[in-house]
């Protein structure tokens, strides 16, 4: 699902198919604004639009991408730094089996965030120490990350109750192929 405005100018195209390239960005300005191509795959046709983020909270850019794989989410884990209560994650006990835990926890992580956030890899030193502050972070990921911890004979606590800013909901994030965008609203025009 792409938003309703770039659906209508991508279908104005008739592209067979095509990709999306970011250009350039302006993060000087509120809202956000960012040009991207839209690229025919067969020809060289191409049109340039400009994107306005309102709301902008987070973006993320790779150079030299060149796919078509655009979407956009109202529930995926990346908005959950801004949408999900922040909470800390306490652990009290060891495993003797850290490097499968670490793995097992890793590959939680990237299942859900990709390349886009590092999987910190401080918390080998909590395990290995058996106490202390884990991770700080979403309610949704941490309780992801006990449940395996717990699985390994690590008690957890997850405390702390951070109150979520109402002005950041609802965020969206709108993927232009590995390049994201998170924000309120995002506004499109084609340019000459």
């Amino acid at each position: 699902m792409l938003p309703e405005s770039l659906t209508k100018i991508i279908e104005s195209t008739d592209y067979v198919d095509y990709d999306c390239r970011v250009r350039n960005i302006d993060c000087s300005t509120e809202p956000l604004t960012a040009q991207f191509s839209v690229n025919d795959t067969e020809s060289s046709d191409k049109i340039i639009i400009e994107m306005s983020v309102v709301g902008k909270t987070d973006f993320f850019i790779i150079s030299n991408d060149n796919t078509s794989f655009s979407h956009l989410e109202l529930d995926h884990p990346l908005l959950w730094r801004f949408s999900d209560i922040q909470r800390d994650l306490y652990i009290k006990g060891q495993t003797k089996l850290i490097k499968e835990l670490g793995f097992d926890l890793c590959a939680i992580h990237q299942s859900l965030f990709g390349g886009y956030i590092p999987f910190d890899l401080n918390i080998l030193n909590v395990l290995s120490n058996g106490h202390g502050l884990f991770q700080k972070g979403p309610q949704t990921l941490l309780k992801m990350y006990a449940d395996k911890l717990n699985e390994f004979g690590i008690e957890t606590s997850i405390i702390g109750n951070s109150q979520l800013d109402k002005t950041l909901k609802p965020l969206k994030i709108l993927f232009l192929g590995g390049s994201y965008f998170i924000g309120r609203e995002f506004k499109f025009k084609v340019l000459d």
